[in-house]
């Protein structure tokens, strides 16, 4: 009350000596302290007073640059430069900047990396006149900037409240890049206009200040109205005093009311310890936050250390700022201006936090309780690993060939056998110098050691509509070889896991026996590996080489699992009736091991040393005869045998398979040639008679690449498609090398029969003939001579001799290669006599 009364009287005294405009501004500052008057608006206020006559002696004795410096609402005053964000109400704009993840809230340190060139001016002009800028969130789904920094066209694409930022530092990083700005926010605006938009958007804004309660707005009325009153008795006091000479103190005014002020007191009372629970929550979760999510410590220690817990305000700000939160919800938070309900989002935001910072926790804590001894063995053998580097005891070559190996085997499922070895050889790898000769053998043993696909088997598909499509679109016929693979695929299914089988296709060559083998890894969505046998001497290309050897490397099968990471694929042995024998062993007896489906299990390699199982392979042998077969080698397989294609057979793949390839192959399209029906018959009957298709292809292959000689000369004037029919198939592809087997015509004449001569090779038909031949007179006689002789000599030792008769008989046969008949052949040459002699 005192207080009161002082600045009353202060405001009279005033008043009475200074006159009416700047008692008035007195009186206001009187009556509310909170708010300091500006100095240019006080210094103009003494002026006026002091010169007597509204200041207009003052202000002509004033210098006129004085006045354009304090003048700062003029329109042609120079710059001023605002040192306290308080004056922004006086400023002409602010140049806008955007910020697209989260907003910037006041007490923040925020660095943008500007880029724009006419921004970066802007900025740095702006640094050294009116350090202040307005930064705003852009909307989430607006046509908004990319990154921070770019340059605003309008207010479209961004929120109307902010937060004026005062400009820390500018760092340029050269020619060309933009510069480094850091900025430090200080209180919340919001737009009220657009000052210009060209070269840079420039605002004006108005401050927003916090308000504490709806009981401190309700106090703030009453003091406004207290104000007006003490206002107009002042007014009316100095009126009187003018006009009697004298000015009289009015008498203390009557004591205030006190009962709506206390009912009004236990309101911000009750305010306050809202807000102060509410603060205490936040430091709680934030404490909270610290010990479950350490990466949080350094900053939680920064904010507790800077923000002053007495304010509300300033907590709230701080605790939004350092969440994870979304842009949105901080732009809530920094948009609203009532205290107790910005400490309430920010406590939000904030038990959100704590929340993540659990389930953080909680997936470490089950991630820890997850390691296994294989994992803790191998964190201790890291560390036992950099304790021996540290001490010079490893060198990092081997460190590094130990680490290749111990990748590699971290997703195989090795056999106890191979891991002892393999664990035995990694010790004795550590104690051998790199020099030695001992340290590449035994490398190079481990590296075979930990290639091979210990336990690692690919998912078969066992669909067996899928293996029968796969198996119809690039094969014709091999009904044998279809049905046989559909069969496994059934066996599969029902029994519940697959088993490797052998088969062995016999078959002339060019029938498909070696294609059908990847067309049934690809149904069985199986690796395919082929290698050939055929002349192959020596063991070790079977089993491998011993170790000791200069060289020395695993078999065949061996280098199949590594080629094809999986302990399951489809193998095919081509030529396998071909197999040599040498000084170095029999390679068909090593065969008998791998090819054994109750021994392959434990397939011993001399090279690994150690049992490798080969039973979920598929073996396909091919041959073109079983002849040369061993039969001890025979025996382990299943022989199905592919005798070849007849003519509708081979039409069907000439123009399903073969043509199509062969027309693609040279860049051709259909609508340039096109094969008749006719020409595909002749080309089949009078030059592919083979019982394979591989010559048939090399025909159809001649055609295409004529035809493509023709198309690229031909030029504009040739006629599109060429037509390959059977009149100028001869064009084409020469001379028929085949004639009719027809010598005899219709009707063959009395003695002559049709026969077929077959080989594993194919065949062909024949003509065979017979006749009966006469004797002679003289050899009639000579053997009747012999005879008499005979039965003489028979009849003088007392036996009788029986009777002979002598019958001959002659075979003529002929095999038809010529398009015409043969002349007669030579007796001599041709004529094969068997004698029966019938003794009676």
């Amino acid at each position: 009350l005192r207080l009161d009364r002082a600045r009353m009287l202060l405001a009279r005294t005033t008043r009475a000596a200074l006159g009416g405009g700047a008692a008035r501004l007195l009186r206001l500052a009187a009556l509310r302290p909170s708010v300091s008057l500006l100095p240019s608006v006080a210094s103009r206020a003494l002026a006026k007073s002091k010169s007597g006559k509204d200041g207009d002696d003052a202000a002509r004795a004033k210098p006129a640059e004085d006045d354009a410096a304090t003048d700062d609402s003029s329109p042609g005053s120079a710059v001023v430069k605002y040192d306290e964000p308080e004056e922004i109400e006086t400023a002409l704009g602010f140049i806008a900047i955007p910020t697209t993840t989260r907003p910037l809230f006041p007490g923040i340190a925020y660095p943008v990396h500007i880029t724009n060139e006419t921004l970066v001016d802007a900025l740095l002009k702006a640094a050294d006149s009116n350090p202040f800028v307005a930064v705003f969130l852009t909307h989430a789904d607006g046509a908004t900037p990319t990154q921070d920094g770019d340059l605003l066209t309008g207010t479209d694409g961004i929120h109307s409240i902010g937060c004026l930022a005062s400009i820390a530092r500018v760092m340029p990083l050269g020619p060309g890049q933009g510069v480094h700005a850091l900025l430090y926010g200080k209180r919340r605006v919001q737009i009220e206009h657009v000052v210009e938009r060209d070269p840079v958007l420039r605002v004006k804004v108005k401050m927003l200040r916090d308000v504490l309660s709806s009981v401190a707005r309700a106090r703030g009325g009453e003091v406004a109205k207290e104000a007006e009153v003490a206002e107009k008795e002042a007014d009316e006091a100095a009126a009187a005093s003018a006009e009697g000479g004298e000015a009289e103190f009015p008498p203390l005014p009557a004591p205030r009311r006190r009962g709506k002020r206390r009912v009004l007191s236990a309101e911000a009372e009750s305010e306050s310890n809202h807000r102060k629970a509410y603060t205490l929550e936040i430091v709680s979760t934030i404490k909270e936050i610290v010990k479950l999510n350490p990466l949080f410590k350094e900053q939680m220690q920064i904010f507790l250390d800077r923000v002053d817990m007495n304010n509300p305000s300033t907590l709230a700000d701080m605790g939004a700022a350092v969440t994870t939160g979304e842009g949105e919800a901080l732009q809530e938070v920094l948009e609203e201006t009532n205290i107790e309900a910005r400490l309430r989002r920010t406590l939000e935001l904030l038990k959100k936090e704590l929340e993540l910072s659990r389930v953080q926790s909680k997936i470490s804590k089950q991630a820890e309780e997850n390691l296994s001894k294989d994992q803790r063995n191998y964190i201790l053998r890291q560390q036992l690993k950099q304790i021996k580097r540290e001490l010079g005891m490893e060198k990092d070559d081997k460190e590094m060939l130990l680490n290749k190996f111990d990748e590699r085997l971290a997703s195989k499922t090795v056999p106890e056998d191979a891991r002892k070895v393999i664990e035995e050889e990694k010790l004795k790898l550590q104690s051998l110098e790199n020099t030695s000769a001992e340290f590449n053998t035994t490398r190079n043993y481990l590296d075979w050691l930990t290639a091979v696909p210990w336990g690692i088997y690919k998912k078969e598909n066992l669909e067996i509509d899928r293996a029968e499509r796969i198996l119809d679109e690039e094969h014709f016929g091999m009904q044998d070889v279809k049905e046989r693979i559909k069969e496994f695929i059934a066996v599969s299914n029902l029994a519940g896991s697959t088993q490797g089988k052998i088969l062995c296709f016999v078959g002339p060559p060019g029938v498909g026996k070696t294609s059908i083998g990847k067309s049934i890894a690809k149904a069985l969505d199986r690796e395919f590996y082929r290698f050939s046998v055929g002349g192959l001497h020596d063991v070790a290309e079977i089993k491998g080489h011993r170790r000791t050897y200069v060289g020395a490397m695993p078999g065949k099968l061996i280098q199949c699992l590594k080629a094809t990471n999986t302990a399951n694929p489809v193998v095919m042995i081509d030529e396998i009736d071909k197999l040599g024998r040498g000084f170095a062993g029999d390679p068909s007896s090593a065969l008998l091991e791998v090819l054994d489906p109750s021994q392959n299990q434990t397939f011993v390699d001399h090279y690994l040393d150690v049992p490798v199982d080969l039973s979920k392979m598929l073996f396909l042998c091919t041959a073109n005869m079983t002849d040369s077969i061993p039969a001890p080698l025979l025996d382990r397989m299943e022989v199905v045998r592919l005798s070849g294609y007849v003519t509708e057979e081979k039409m069907a793949i000439l123009k399903q398979y073969i043509y199509p390839t062969a027309r693609e192959g040279v860049g051709l399209k259909p609508e340039q040639m096109e094969l008749s029906d006719s020409a595909a018959l002749k080309l089949i009957r009078w030059y592919c008679r083979e019982a394979g298709v591989r010559n048939l292809q090399k025909h159809a292959d001649k055609i295409c690449r004529k035809v493509a000689l023709k198309v690229v000369k031909g030029g504009p004037e040739l006629k599109l498609p060429l037509l390959i029919g059977e009149d100028n198939l001869e064009d084409y592809v020469g001379k028929p090398q085949w004639h009719t087997d027809r010598i005899y015509g219709d009707e063959t004449p009395p003695g002559v029969v049709m026969g077929l001569a077959w080989t594993s090779m194919g065949g062909s038909v024949l003509y065979i003939e017979s006749a009966s031949l006469t004797p002679t007179d003289a050899e009639v006689a000579a053997e009747a001579a012999e005879a008499e002789a005979a039965a003489a000599a028979a009849t003088e030792g007392g036996a009788g001799s029986p009777r002979r008769d002598v019958w001959m008989c002659e075979a003529l046969h002929t095999v038809s290669s010529r398009a015409k008949p043969l002349p007669p052949p030579p007796p001599l040459l041709l004529l094969v006599v068997v004698v029966v002699v019938v003794v009676v």
